[in-house]
């Protein structure tokens, strides 16, 4: 966002963007969701100069406070967008929680905490698919009294992504990543290390994780064929293609790789 900040007085453990983009939550380390608009009245714009080029005209108001919003008794542990204005947020409690632009937020499950039920991440697909994970637990979320079904992973995940098509969700943590496809279907991508982080190339031809192990780690879908990229100061854990899909911006660095 141009021409904003806050002091939320506690931890921002993730942020996302709503499905149409003009809307921003941040998930923080005391239970609560900050949502503000990208947008406000007499807020900073992007105007072409006549010389050409662009430039930022200041705003001439400050930017209004984000709305808090209640969501766990201890921590928001992950965060993602379920649509336009909307999110989940999942937490130490072992709720997942659904924060619509407007009203109330709904618990959507509720593992309690038995056995340190956590909800480690989240994924939101077409057609109001989602999917949370617990451990190694990966779950569909459950639809009025139907439950979800759901996987079991070789180790407890770390992060998940739909494939653009929403037909398969990709899931990573230690020794790989696991695909789970909407016809049932359960495929390993094993590569030894610690993946921390997931990606879908915008044609859905590869997947890439972010590893531990301050690397990159990659597969052509269709064969499985590997790709790596090593080097990284630290870990990228922030991974983003590029809308054609020719490059990867990643966290890892001094500054964007």
């Amino acid at each position: 966002m141009l021409g904003a900040s806050w002091d939320f007085g506690a931890p921002v453990v993730a942020l996302a963007w709503d499905g149409v983009g003009d809307t921003v939550a941040f998930a923080l380390g005391d239970g609560h969701l900050a949502v503000t608009r990208a947008l406000w009245p007499k807020g900073p714009r992007v105007e072409p100069r006549p010389e050409g080029g662009v430039g930022m005209v200041a705003a001439e108001e400050a930017a209004p406070r984000p709305v808090r919003v209640a969501c766990h008794p201890g921590t928001c542990l992950s965060l993602v967008s379920d649509g336009p204005g909307s999110f989940l947020t999942g937490g130490d409690d072992g709720r997942v929680v659904q924060v619509p632009r407007v009203g109330a937020p709904t618990v959507l499950e509720h593992l309690g905490h038995a056995g340190g039920a956590w909800i480690d991440a989240l994924a939101c697909g077409r057609g109001h698919a989602r999917v949370y994970a617990s451990g190694r637990r990966v779950q569909r979320v459950s639809t009025g009294t139907v439950a979800g079904d759901g996987i079991d992973l070789p180790a407890p995940a770390t992060a998940m992504a739909f494939s653009p098509d929403g037909r398969c969700l990709a899931i990573a943590h230690s020794g790989g990543a696991t695909l789970w496809s909407d016809d049932g279907s359960v495929r390993l991508l094993s590569w030894p290390g610690y993946h921390r982080a997931i990606a879908w190339s915008p044609d859905g031809r590869y997947v890439v994780c972010g590893m531990q192990e301050n690397a990159l780690h990659g597969w052509r879908v269709s064969d499985g064929g590997d790709i790596e990229m090593g080097g990284y100061l630290g870990q990228p854990l922030s991974l983003s293609f590029a809308h054609d899909g020719r490059y990867l911006a990643t966290s890892g660095g001094t500054r964007p790789v």
